[in-house]
């Protein structure tokens, strides 16, 4: 299979992402605020991502927190899909 893309973000780095703009694309996405709870209790409550240089936070300060980033900064755990998908 050499040559092949094996990913989306690999067409866009080789210049190639009008061809996918012009595929049949489709996702499948989970509720907003379940990815945000999901975010929170599996890596904020638990310590493995640090948010603004803190360990502790509890949820609204967590919300209120990624309600104040620019997505483009977002951590991939709560970065809104139109951010991630490239069609």
């Amino acid at each position: 299979y050499e040559g092949e893309m094996r990913s989306a973000e690999e067409m866009v780095r080789r210049g190639r992402s009008q061809e996918m703009c012009n595929a049949f694309t489709f996702t499948f996405i989970r509720n907003p605020w379940d990815r945000v709870r999901s975010a929170y209790t599996g890596k904020i409550k638990t310590g493995k991502i640090s948010v603004n240089n803190r360990t502790n936070m509890t949820f609204t300060e967590f919300v209120r927190f990624i309600g104040t980033q620019d997505p483009k900064e977002m951590n991939y755990h709560w970065r809104p899909v139109s951010e991630v998908c490239f069609t």
